[in-house]
């Protein structure tokens, strides 16, 4: 029996990484069809919106795509040719058509209650603040563990190319920036990191799984610096999934994350500041949640109590 069992894993785990990679990203249920049926209707609906009806962003950005391909065609692709402006509508333009393109799985997801992992179960208050104190906390250790390495020469480029990027963030518009990079955004990757390739990937091994989720989640932001933090914040996130099994907690950390990110860069609210702030406040405020539940059930219990007869 045993030894029946064993052959059956090792079965399920041969050549695991790919399999069940694959597995994850293109035949989960609510995968990669879904996925590529929103983001073509999403450029549709976004050509449709600025070539007849004349939405005035997205006209800029298509002539500003025309720029961009006739430079390339040309041979001579200069970033400052560009300007720094079409280089924000150009990235708003693929982040809310990506972003967009999950839509439709994340409405699937939703409605869809009996999908394991995904966004059917509630969510706990004072647990998503428990998880939420633990992911600021790790956030302002590693805020400052970075920025010491921030000067040794393997980091110089990569620190160029993040000022690049927060410029992006102050220059552009922070109601779309709260859209895209602070609600879609987020969205978007937990269900493919998180629920895609993470649990897809289950099967190999859950620590391999939150693992090559997080190597990825660094990838995608495409600066060393930057993807040194996304990848360790990755694995916390990776952490959490795994332990609460629900998709919203890691979601809903995802977002307010990058909302407040978005909000700090805009007025320049200084990060080690904020983030030495918001451990303390959501440790205090997951006290008060423990005190109350505590108040409440000693209250119930004394309630139930039998009536004692006194001679």
């Amino acid at each position: 029996m045993t030894t029946a069992m064993t052959t059956t894993n090792r079965t399920e785990t041969k050549g695991g990484f790919f399999k069940n990679f694959m597995k994850g990203l293109f035949t989960s249920t609510a995968g990669t069809g879904l996925f590529i049926g929103g983001m073509v209707l999403s450029v549709l609906l976004l050509f449709y919106a600025g070539i007849y009806l004349h939405v005035e962003w997205i006209e800029e950005c298509l002539a500003d795509m025309y720029q961009f391909t006739y430079m390339l065609n040309r041979g001579n692709f200069d970033l400052e040719l560009i300007g720094m402006d079409a280089i924000v509508r150009l990235s708003s333009f693929l982040m809310i058509s990506m972003c967009i393109g999950y839509i439709p799985t994340f409405v699937y997801m939703f409605f869809n209650r009996k999908l394991e992992g995904g966004y059917g179960e509630k969510v706990n208050v004072k647990r998503l603040i428990g998880w939420m104190a633990i992911f600021y906390a790790a956030n302002l250790v590693l805020e400052i563990a970075i920025n010491a390495l921030q000067p040794l020469p393997i980091f110089q480029t990569a620190t160029a190319d993040l000022m690049a990027v927060n410029l992006l963030g102050t220059q552009g518009n922070i109601w779309l920036n709260l859209l895209t990079t602070g609600l879609l955004a987020p969205i978007a990757e937990e269900i493919s990191l998180r629920y895609m390739v993470q649990r897809g990937m289950y099967k190999v091994n859950p620590k391999f799984a939150i693992f090559w989720a997080s190597i990825i989640f660094g990838i995608m932001h495409m600066n060393l610096f930057q993807g040194t933090f996304a990848f360790i914040m990755g694995l916390i996130l990776g952490i959490i999934y795994y332990k609460t099994n629900n998709l919203w907690y890691t979601t809903i950390i995802h977002i307010v994350n990058n909302s407040l990110a978005v909000i700090f860069t805009q007025f320049g609210v200084n990060g080690y500041v904020a983030y030495t702030i918001m451990p303390l406040v959501l440790l205090a405020v997951w006290f008060v949640i423990k005190k109350r539940e505590e108040k409440k059930a000693a209250l119930v219990e004394n309630t139930n109590e039998p009536e004692t007869l006194y001679v």
